[in-house]
Parts: structure tokens; sequence; C-alpha cells
């Protein structure tokens, strides 16, 4: 989600602990102090008891990067991350990422954006949406070509 996705009767630290009621694959403690770090690494700590309709957009697009990894998922799905969010802190979510990476997490990453500076900073696989065909090039010299 760009902005949305968050329940504006909740706060954003209750936004974050959403994933371990629906999923319950870590106890209430660790996902607490997970959401706790994860605000704190991205510097929105201090907007944690604040609802959606409180915070600029930027925070909101961050609570909504954050909320994937507490369940700690082999796949993750981004769109357009840099809406609202600075450089720095991007740096510092996909040093987030990386980490999970590290522990066998997040395997999978697929980002959308058209932002080619942020994908110059992260190892990555071009794929090419262009009319409803995916264009790839897995090979050199060899172009694949996917229709849906």
């Amino acid at each position: 989600f760009d902005l949305g996705g968050l329940l504006h009767n909740s706060t954003l630290f209750e936004n974050l602990m959403l994933p371990r009621q629906y999923h319950n694959v870590i106890s209430v403690k660790d996902a607490e102090e997970l959401v706790s770090f994860y605000m704190k690494e991205l510097k929105i700590d201090k907007y944690k008891n604040y609802r959606p309709s409180a915070v600029q957009g930027g925070v909101r697009k961050i609570t909504c990067l954050i909320r994937p990894l507490l369940i700690q998922p082999d796949l993750l799905l981004i769109d357009d991350p840099t809406l609202g969010v600075s450089q720095d802190t991007l740096l510092k979510y996909f040093g987030l990422i990386q980490k999970l990476r590290v522990q066998g997490f997040a395997r999978h990453i697929f980002i959308s954006t058209i932002d080619e500076k942020l994908m110059s900073l992260v190892e990555h696989k071009e794929i090419i949406l262009d009319n409803g065909v995916i264009l790839t090039e897995p090979r050199v010299g060899e172009k694949k070509v996917v229709h849906f």
C-alpha cells in the first residue's frame, strides 16, 4: 500500500502488530520488541501512539513498509518505496531487509519502481513490463518475453 492499508482507528504501533495477530508466528513479546526496534531504526518511534491520520504520508509509508517484516517473510512485494520517504530512510530499510536475508528470510523481493537511483543502490535483476508483456534478459544475448 502506498499510503493506505492502515487501520485508522488503531495507532501505528497497533497497526504494526497486526501481522502477529493474523499469522501468530512469533510471541507477543517478540513482536512488540521487533516493532519497537523497526520503528526506532527508521525514526518513527515518536509516532507509535499516533493514528495514521495524525501523521505525514511518509510516516504512513514507512509503517506500511515495516509491517511485513514482522513475520520475516520469504517473499516481499514492495510498491514504489520512494514515495514520501527519504533516501537515508530507504537505505536503512534495505539494510534491515539485508539482515533478514542473512537470517534466511526475504529470499525473494519484487520492487515496483521507476526510481533508477534507488535501484542502483541495491543488487537486482530488472524485469520490464511493457503493455502487458514482461521483458527480461536472463542471459546475455537471449531475450525472454512472457505474455500474461
